[in-house]
């Protein structure tokens, strides 16, 4: 079996999702694995947008989408935030959500973040220009994505997380970044951005289960 996923199948899923009608976003894309270099135990992540569930099914079906059991179906998911759905495409497993969400450090629940996050994906997207998917996030909305699914999913930040963040820190706006922060990150907020400028993302994690200026 081969190390990496096929590019032509990669391409085929987003050419499927383009003529879908299906409004999304790719979510991440560290160290440029789409659409040539996806190893075969990685997933595609997409948010697509919440009023677009149905035909994502019914196109799904068409297309003979296989939907597979979440890994994660067995957490609950909050405050009415639409559970992630999992399928096999042409070999490749894609992760859709319809909400960029954080896992509570407590007991693992899922949890939409603040409205003002959600609706910056839509208004602010950015077109794709010359890729096979028609839409990324912002980078400020990126750099919110990451920064949360590392502190409440992962728990540490991987290299490519690093990597990717080091290079939006350098061209978003910090007070773009400091507003949507503070919605989740509350009085926090300014230390994280000062660890992010200082590259201390070893540090970040515990940091913030032990921060007491609630």
């Amino acid at each position: 079996m081969s190390e990496y996923v096929p590019r032509e199948n990669v391409l085929k899923i987003f050419e499927e999702l383009n003529l879908s009608g299906v409004n999304y976003v790719l979510l991440r894309n560290l160290k440029d694995e789409l659409p040539g270099n996806l190893r075969s135990n990685k997933d595609i992540d997409i948010m697509v947008n919440a009023e677009d569930v149905q035909l994502l099914h019914s196109n799904s079906k068409k297309l003979n989408w296989k939907k597979l059991r979440h890994p994660f179906s067995n957490i609950p998911f909050l405050y009415g935030m639409q559970p992630f759905e999992f399928y096999q495409v042409h070999g490749i497993n894609v992760d859709i959500c319809f909400q960029l969400s954080c896992r509570s450090l407590n007991k693992g629940e899922w949890f939409p973040l603040d409205m003002y996050v959600q609706d910056s994906v839509w208004k602010n997207r950015l077109k794709a220009e010359g890729m096979p998917w028609n839409y990324t996030l912002s980078r400020v909305d990126e750099m919110v994505h990451l920064l949360t699914r590392s502190v409440f999913d992962k728990k540490a930040f991987g290299d490519g997380y690093i990597e990717r963040l080091n290079e939006l820190q350098s061209v978003i706006n910090e007070n773009e970044l400091r507003t949507r922060l503070k919605l989740i990150f509350f009085q926090f907020t300014d230390t994280l951005i000062d660890h992010i400028k200082n590259r201390s993302y070893e540090s970040i994690y515990i940091n913030y289960i032990q921060f007491r200026n609630y």
